[in-house]
């Protein structure tokens, strides 16, 4: 089994987290017994990166999914070539695009969502499912998403949020409200159900740790 991670956050992360493998998406894929691919830069969002002063911004994750390599938009990433076929993508974008001011405008935050989707879907094709999340940010975040995947922009779109009120925010979120280890386990229990339904794999009784 294989579960590709398709998203921008790093950022939300710690640095102890990120070594020892405690972030919610390692907790997912070690509980399934799965494989992952992440692709993440800290601060990037799909049409506007963490704390720029315009409404949108040059080189977001819309720019750097298919990237080879972290900061060189060449070569690009060769997916025909790679034999790595995963068996859900999970987007995580948002909450760079929505925690500071300005806001990107609906139609923005589309546009560059939507370059990211077609970019997934041009490489894997329509049968492998997409798992949009949206992010524990205030609206218009949560909104948006949504209805992009209501209107069904590629084939095969699915969604799921992580909303606030899933952790206690006094002993669950470490620096500027990232979550600690406690608030991913909790991140990992909301979105274990949906990867297990998109997937077919089974959701065991067992820790998510």
């Amino acid at each position: 089994m294989s579960l590709l991670k398709s998203a921008a956050t790093v950022s939300v992360f710690t640095l102890l987290s990120r070594i020892t493998g405690l972030i919610r998406d390692m907790l997912i894929a070690r509980y399934f017994g799965a494989d992952y691919t992440l692709i993440a830069h800290s601060g990037r969002g799909a049409a506007r990166n963490y704390g720029d002063k315009n409404a949108t911004s040059q080189n977001t994750m819309a720019d750097r999914v298919a990237n080879t390599f972290d900061e060189a938009a060449e070569p690009a990433w060769d997916f025909a070539a790679s034999p790595y076929r995963p068996d859900l993508v999970v987007i995580n974008l948002g909450s760079n695009d929505f925690s500071t001011l300005p806001h990107p405008s609906r139609d923005e935050f589309a546009a560059a969502y939507t370059r990211i989707l077609q970019t997934l879907r041009g490489a894997y094709g329509d049968e492998m499912p997409i798992l949009c999340v949206a992010p524990r940010v205030s609206e218009p975040a949560f909104t948006y998403i949504r209805d992009l995947c209501q209107a069904g922009v590629v084939p095969n779109l699915h969604f799921a949020a992580i909303l606030p009120g899933y952790c206690n925010d006094g002993s669950e979120l470490g620096s500027s409200a990232h979550p600690n280890y406690a608030g991913h386990r909790k991140m990992a229990m909301l979105l274990i159900p949906y990867v297990s339904t998109l997937t077919g794999w089974e959701a065991e009784i067992k820790p998510i740790e």
